[in-house]
């Protein structure tokens, strides 16, 4: 069975999408008015703006706008870096959580083998 060839920078975009380095912004109500009207006459969107999709791939009539951030690979460096300290804090907190629960499991377990 042949795999399916991975579009690299699809995968890239959306783990930028998924880490904040990009960001969707919904287009006003006066704008999505006006992107109908350039659908249902058969006319193109501009070039900064993007359809929504169903998950069927039927298309929505909400339209969205891609905010860029322009920051150097420095700071994108120390976001990520930052990113990763929160997710380890969370970690570090559900580990103590379930140790706690444990050692507390253990002393009740220590206390009814002794009775």
């Amino acid at each position: 069975m042949a795999k399916l060839i991975i579009n690299l920078r699809e995968e890239l975009r959306r783990y930028k999408f998924d880490n904040g380095l990009l960001q969707k912004i919904d287009c006003s109500r006066a704008e999505t008015k006006k992107f109908i009207k350039l659908i249902k006459s058969n006319q193109s969107l501009p070039d900064d703006v993007f359809q929504y999709t169903s998950p069927a791939d039927d298309p929505i009539y909400a339209f969205y706008r891609i905010h860029t951030y322009d920051f150097t690979e420095n700071e994108i460096a120390e976001y990520l870096a930052y990113k990763q300290l929160d997710l380890l804090k969370t970690i570090k907190g559900y580990l103590m959580f379930f140790v706690i629960l444990t050692i507390i499991g253990m002393i009740g377990a220590f206390i009814l083998l002794i009775q």
